[in-house]
């Protein structure tokens, strides 16, 4: 009468003991991991039949980011030359003196400056400087939120968008109302609108979103 075979044991990782097939002996070294991960079915793994690998030895897909397009580099310059106009302009008007002798003549014949109680020079020159830094600190704002989505930050890239939308309307109208006057400087008005536009749409390229995507 034969005698059971006594049960053999191997060790998984971790220190996990596991029952063997009978007639299969322990492993006396580890196993190569295949390429791609995994073993086929009926194959001894070292790890145990339960027991995944560990980190960093195969099986997982290659979640490494992919470059960063270069069109982007392009959109980020058009974005800050965007902004260049209102940077310069906003800090000439705060850090240069500008007294009322400076004024054109008819700068005052605006009749909504009278409707507005802006009635003499100096009070001109202050709401001057008053929008001077309103357009600097946005301006500033929005190369500084552009330099955050060039970095791969997304939400920064929306926040440049409806940023971009903002002043693009405010600008046009500003354009035609320009045009009306002078048509040859209502040029100045609409080409920030041209370059914020036209960086933002690199931005917005297939090859941007899968970009952000993978961030």
């Amino acid at each position: 009468m034969s005698t059971p075979e006594e049960p053999r044991y191997g060790t998984g990782y971790g220190g996990a003991r596991y029952p063997l097939p009978p007639g299969q002996e322990p492993p006396t070294q580890q196993a190569p991991v295949p390429q791609g991960g995994g073993y086929p079915y009926g194959q001894y793994s070292p790890y145990g039949p339960y027991t995944p690998p560990p980190a960093g030895t195969g099986g997982g897909l290659d979640r490494t980011p992919p470059p960063r397009p270069g069109a982007m580099i392009l959109g980020l310059v058009l974005l800050l030359l965007a902004a260049l106009p209102f940077l310069a302009f906003g800090l000439v008007f705060l850090l240069v003196p500008i007294g009322p002798e400076l004024l054109p003549p008819n700068a005052l014949d605006n009749p909504a400056l009278s409707d507005a109680g802006i009635t003499s020079p100096e009070a001109f020159v202050s709401v001057l400087r008053i929008m001077a830094g309103f357009f600097t600190a946005l301006a500033a704002v929005y190369v500084i939120f552009a330099i955050i989505a060039f970095t791969g930050r997304n939400w920064a890239r929306i926040l440049v968008a409806v940023m971009t939308v903002g002043f693009s309307v405010f600008l046009i109208l500003g354009f035609v109302s320009a045009v009306a006057v002078d048509p040859a400087g209502a040029a100045i008005v609409i080409a920030p609108v041209v370059l914020a536009v036209g960086g933002l749409a690199t931005w917005f390229a297939p090859q941007a979103n899968r970009w952000y995507a993978a961030r």
